[in-house]
């Protein structure tokens, strides 16, 4: 009985644990408030960490350049070591063609039998839709030695440089290219495969393996790339550049004998020349048509043919060019070195 009563006087009563349950209840609540919510991961981290794992598990480094980079492959095969009539034979099959000097002469045959003129008298495909492409046009330029201040050959005759931007822009590419700037002409360089060389004796040079001096049959093999829209940024490569002064022979130099057609006229000059003669032409035709005057005009053209028959073509030029007729054909006629027989159309 003692013992009874005992652990009933220790005994909370019930209204003393019902305080204590809902103290304890409300202290719980409380602290939830105060707590700071849960954070839950989101679905890029989980991505994240699963590769991650994935690439850890399988010992992979990622990859060091983007996926839309690439380096500039500067592998170079002398393809100079067949000569150039060697390969118009190979092109026509010939049974002429002489068995090959070496294993590395057979192996460039090969490669080159595999590709096909883009331009020139077999075909005309693949070349930007004109008869004569690029690297037709650039290799009469770099034949000039009147130009060769402003855009040359390097010296082993693999590569070519422009040593003077600003003046090839103004006074080269509209003769030959009609282009107007040096951001066409880059652009134009990388469509048909030149590569640039960043550094050493050839920085800022331009090559391509198919594009060599006194060798215009063997860049009609030259190909018209399509890089627009591909997405691929090339990466410069200088470690890869080729050293062509001691991996590689040095090509012939062109003769110094060689004439020279005379430069394309500028926009400016053909204006001119077409005014010039609409004048002149206007002129003569008042002199000649006069009455009484056949006489004279006979006694014009014989003097005229006397300065080796050239006076009287600049007079039909001078006429075609005044009646319309002709357009290009009339300028050009007058353009190659006959303004000084159009001087005694107009005495």
């Amino acid at each position: 009985m003692a013992y009874a009563a005992d652990a009933q006087a220790k005994a909370p009563s019930n209204g003393t644990a019902k305080k204590g349950a809902s103290a304890a209840a409300k202290a719980a609540k409380d602290n939830k408030k105060t707590a700071p919510p849960k954070s839950k991961p989101s679905s890029t981290d989980s991505k994240a960490d699963t590769k991650s794992d994935s690439k850890a598990a399988n010992g992979s480094k990622p990859p060091a350049t983007p996926a839309t980079q690439q380096l500039v492959n500067h592998d170079y095969t002398d393809y100079a070591i067949v000569g150039e009539d060697d390969l118009r034979l190979l092109d026509e099959n010939s049974p002429l063609l002489p068995n090959p000097a070496s294993e590395a002469e057979a192996a460039a045959r090969e490669e080159l039998r595999g590709m096909s003129c883009a331009y020139g008298p077999l075909k005309k495909k693949n070349a930007g839709g004109v008869l004569e492409p690029f690297p037709g046009k650039l290799s009469e330029v770099l034949e000039r030695t009147d130009l060769d201040d402003i855009i040359d050959w390097m010296p082993h005759g693999r590569a070519f440089i422009v040593k003077k931007p600003e003046l090839f822009t103004t006074n080269v590419l509209p003769r030959f290219f009609r282009q107007t700037k040096y951001r066409s002409f880059t652009r134009q360089l990388n469509l048909w495969g030149f590569k640039r060389i960043t550094r050493g004796a050839d920085g800022g040079a331009y090559y391509h393996q198919l594009f060599l001096r006194g060798r215009p049959y063997l860049a009609m093999r030259m190909r018209r790339q399509k890089i627009k829209g591909t997405g691929m940024k090339l990466t410069p490569n200088p470690d890869g550049e080729p050293n062509f002064y001691n991996d590689w022979p040095a090509m012939p130099p062109l003769s110094d004998r060689r004439v020279l057609p005379p430069l394309p006229p500028l926009f400016s000059e053909m204006l001119w020349m077409q005014n010039k003669g609409a004048a002149t032409g206007k002129a003569t035709d008042g002199m000649l048509e006069a009455p009484g005057t056949r006489s004279g005009r006979i006694g014009v053209q014989g003097g005229m043919n006397d300065q080796n028959g050239m006076g009287g073509m600049a007079l039909d030029a001078v006429n075609m060019a005044a009646a319309g007729l002709g357009g290009k054909a009339a300028i050009d006629r007058v353009s190659e070195n006959l303004l000084n027989a159009l001087k005694y159309s107009v005495r």
